[in-house]
């Protein structure tokens, strides 16, 4: 009986500590390619319309990519499935944040901050706010591809906020596009 609880206690102690994370390398057939802490596997039960989806349900900690094309925003402007807007990576942004600011369960968004990611235009922010009564911590990429914008949302409690934070702006960071190559006939 000593050793099992001596075992448990070991396990609470490991688990803890602030080990340096690792990182695997995930590729989405030729499309794109992000690096997921190595703690999270994929799944399929976090949104229906995400082309990745990673998590660690132990340690609450959740990513995932919607793709849009431009094409298909284009269109959805036309028919008036959704309201006009610019279409370029300042103009999606908006778009994401007014989809944000529309639900009553956020407390706060931060400004959008610029990036450059493996070449590509993106931009960043951060959202605050409550499902269930549980408070929750986003940090969305918008990232614009050649003719795609990809939506990289990762998020986690908000009392894990500031540890998770810097992990969740590298793996965005790691969002690489993969440009497929044309050869002429």
């Amino acid at each position: 009986m000593k050793k099992i609880v001596l075992f448990i206690f070991l396990i609470m102690i490991c688990s803890s500590c602030d080990v340096e994370e690792t990182y695997k390398l995930v590729k989405i057939d030729n499309k794109f390619s992000i690096e997921v802490l190595d703690s999270m596997t994929e799944t399929n039960q976090l949104n229906a319309e995400a082309t990745l989806q990673y998590q660690n349900l132990f340690q609450e900690l959740y990513t995932v990519i919607i793709e849009e094309s431009e094409q298909d925003l284009k269109e959805s402007i036309e028919n008036k499935i959704i309201d006009d807007f610019s279409l370029d990576i300042f103009g999606y942004t908006n778009l994401i944040k007014q989809n944000f600011e529309n639900l009553p369960s956020i407390t706060n968004i931060s400004p959008t901050t610029d990036l450059i990611i493996n070449g590509n235009k993106a931009k960043t922010f951060t959202v605050d706010g409550k499902i269930n009564d549980i408070e929750i911590f986003y940090l969305v990429t918008i990232v614009k591809g050649s003719k795609t914008f990809y939506q990289i949302t990762s998020w986690t409690l908000l009392d894990k906020k500031e540890k998770v934070s810097p992990k969740y702006e590298k793996i965005a960071k790691t969002f690489k596009e993969i440009k497929t190559k044309t050869i002429a006939k």
